[in-house]
């Protein structure tokens, strides 16, 4: 997403200890691997840049008509 690196760094600039994850260093894969090894219990904050859908007519998934 454009933009979505610098919003991660700005983000991570405001929270002591924070470790950003951008780019070819994470992917849904990883996610589901740290997730399943327990890792992510250690953070008291997930931040995701994701792109997303909202009143798209005919629309079939998701809360939005």
């Amino acid at each position: 997403l454009p933009g979505a690196s610098s919003e991660v760094e700005a983000i991570a600039a405001l929270l002591p200890g924070a470790e950003a994850l951008t780019g070819p260093a994470v992917s849904e894969a990883q996610l589901k691997a740290l997730s399943d090894a327990g890792a992510l219990s250690r953070y008291r904050v997930l931040h995701f840049a994701t792109h997303g859908l909202t009143g798209t007519a005919g629309a079939t998934y998701g809360p939005f008509p």
